[in-house]
């Protein structure tokens, strides 16, 4: 094979390349040339690199918790957690306040599917009951930040029986 073949022979495997490098999302350089080579393949090895990540195991875990394991690591748990009624009667300044996370079963009931390696990003939020209210935090129910979902009170302007409340909770961190 002569020179002249050879080179044009490697133009069109790099044209090609480039092709199927855009198809993946790479970015590549405006010339199609030896001298952008090399960053055309650290864009095509950053491209594949990016492959999706997907869901190796989920399920439900007790009565309450539904839960997703990804390959790369990442751990999501979400559940809604109540009770019959809790009485916010307790004064604190200008607010009231009340909660049922000290009994055991809920202690055991917000224990994760899964141990994260860190500590988790948990958002919860009041989803319902017979009256307006919001959270705020129960440290003192609060197990393990790896292990538990975080305990909390409702809080009220007016003392007052909260009938059916429900706290949504979805919790993601890694678990690897």
């Amino acid at each position: 094979m002569d020179i002249t073949s050879e080179i044009n022979r490697i133009n069109n495997a790099i044209s090609a390349a480039y092709t199927a490098a855009r198809g993946k999302g790479a970015t590549m350089p405006a010339t199609q040339n030896v001298a952008s080579l090399a960053s055309t393949i650290n864009s095509i090895s950053a491209a594949a690199s990016d492959e999706a990540d997907y869901v190796i195991e989920q399920g439900t875990s007790g009565p309450r918790w539904n839960y997703r394991k990804w390959a790369s690591g990442i751990g999501e748990c979400w559940g809604v957690f109540g009770d019959s009624m809790v009485n916010v009667t307790s004064a604190w300044g200008g607010v009231y306040y009340g909660g049922w996370m000290s009994s055991d079963a809920n202690k055991a009931g917000r224990k994760y599917p899964f141990a994260f390696i860190s500590e988790p990003s948990v958002t919860a939020q009041y989803i319902g009951g017979n009256g307006d209210a919001w959270i705020t935090s129960d440290i003192g129910n609060n197990i393990n930040a790896l292990t538990h979902a975080p305990a909390f009170n409702l809080v009220r302007p007016s003392a007052g029986t909260i009938y059916n409340p429900k706290l949504s909770y979805y919790v993601i961190g890694r678990y690897k």
